[in-house]
């Protein structure tokens, strides 16, 4: 059992995933990982009680035609042949019966199998799923492991995926810290070296499907034609003698093989709907986003390294569904300069006429534009937008709007400018401008 032991803790090992490879595994991938997590725990819960390892195992010696309800389910009921070596000659008597330690391993290691007019083979007469169903479990849930694992340790290693993860999600470019001109360089580097992603993952996925769908139909025909699920006890053959064997938790296999079937099933759905999302790359949040960018905008910088690139379509794809669609909005705004402005709302400066409650100052505009890429962001229950407007060394912050939000500032529109403005989605800053006295040179301008 140790053996076991040692194989299902390396099964759960290569479960173990880095901090980057995990920012890249989207919501049904960590499903998936728990479910084969949890059918590795269950092939190790019922190794104790396999064929092969048995020693719960107890034989009685059948007496006459006593142990002829269990002969019934091996095959015909009215073949004569069943019946009658089904049962220990009347002129044996308790004094051949063997004795019952070398009944006991002999059973529980020998598998019997239905000979012709003979009768039967010595061994334990049990299907083959029940008498390796704690193996066979085992198996499954390696093949799954070992589909997965190989991509992961393959893949990401055939580009610098801690780096890509640093500058993607742990590095904010917005900090004054980090050079954003470097980072752009560093970003668009790793990016343009990724190949062969999304035939790989692809091809993972097809063999997922391949490994979870054929054991899935093996299963579930076994349990529906295996009679042997309906016993308590089993007949074994010890040369030619007859014993009735009990020991298998029958119905404890059973439930255990109706939650494998379960959690099984549900790890085909999940890689079905993997399957769908990646040959329709559309169902994903940051895609949709992106080609409604690209509507407005006939050429992009991210033409080549994003928009004609499935690899680094997918790789962003699979950080949005992990963690939202920020991340890879902000590091592709960081290399597309037109993507940041469309992710800024429009602004307008006008004098604040003062009152006696307040002194001079400035009213700033801030608007959406309908049906702009900013305006559809906003829209998303999943996305909560905020912006931030900094002059000097102050800074205003104020949520998402419909139509116009104004904001005043105590300071004339001369000393207003330059200032910035930010947008945040779910507390991550994804874009920032800055607004030179050029571009409002009646202070009363729009944005350019």
């Amino acid at each position: 059992s140790y053996r076991m032991s040692f194989i299902g803790s390396t099964l759960l090992g290569g479960l173990n995933l880095s901090s980057s490879e995990k920012a890249f595994r989207p919501w049904w991938d960590n499903i998936e990982d728990n479910i084969v997590y949890t059918l590795v725990l269950l092939s190790l819960i019922v190794a104790p009680g396999s064929f092969i390892l048995m020693s719960t195992l107890d034989c009685n010696y059948c007496q006459v035609r006593e142990c002829q309800r269990h002969c019934e389910h091996l095959e015909d009921p009215d073949d004569w042949f069943v019946l009658n070596s089904c049962k220990n000659s009347e002129q044996n008597n308790l004094k051949d019966v063997y004795n019952s330690y070398f009944v006991k391993q002999y059973c529980s290691k020998t598998l019997g199998r239905r000979m012709n007019s003979s009768g039967f083979q010595d061994g334990l007469y049990i299907s083959f799923l029940l008498a390796y169903f704690p193996y066979l479990l085992l198996l499954i849930s390696g093949v799954l492991v070992l589909v997965d694992r190989p991509f992961v340790l393959l893949l990401f290693k055939s580009f610098n995926m801690e780096q890509l993860h640093k500058l993607l999600v742990l590095d904010d470019p917005f900090t004054e810290a980090l050079d954003r001109k470097k980072e752009t360089h560093e970003l668009m580097s790793c990016l343009g070296s990724i190949s062969n992603y999304f035939s790989s993952y692809l091809l993972r996925t097809v063999l997922s499907l391949v490994g979870s769908g054929v054991p899935l139909i093996f299963l579930i025909y076994n349990m529906a034609t295996d009679t042997f699920f309906n016993n308590l006890a089993f007949i074994c053959c010890v040369n030619s003698r007859v014993y009735e064997c009990a020991g298998y938790p029958i119905d404890f296999y059973w439930g255990v093989l109706i939650i494998f079937n379960v959690l099984l099933s549900v790890y085909f759905l999940l890689n079905i709907w993997n399957l769908v999302w990646l040959l329709l790359p559309n169902l994903s949040s940051l895609a949709i986003i992106m080609l409604k960018y690209k509507r407005m905008k006939t050429s992009s910088s991210l033409d080549k390294l994003y928009f004609n690139n499935l690899n680094v379509q997918l790789l962003m794809g699979l950080l949005s569904a992990s963690s939202g669609v920020a991340n890879p909005l902000r590091s592709l705004a960081l290399i597309d300069k037109n993507l940041n402005d469309a992710l800024i709302p429009s602004v307008q400066i006008e004098n604040a006429e003062p009152s006696p409650q307040s002194k001079p100052g400035s009213h700033v505009h801030f608007s959406v534009p309908r049906d702009s890429v900013l305006d559809h962001i906003s829209k998303k229950t999943s996305c909560y937008v905020t912006f931030s407007l900094e002059y000097g060394d102050q800074a205003v912050h104020f949520p998402e709007f419909k139509g116009v939000y104004q904001v005043r500032v105590p300071v004339s529109p001369p000393a207003l400018v330059p200032f910035a403005v930010s947008t945040s989605i779910n507390g991550k800053i994804v874009a920032l401008r800055k607004f030179e006295a050029s571009e409002f040179p009646a202070l009363h301008v729009n944005r350019i």
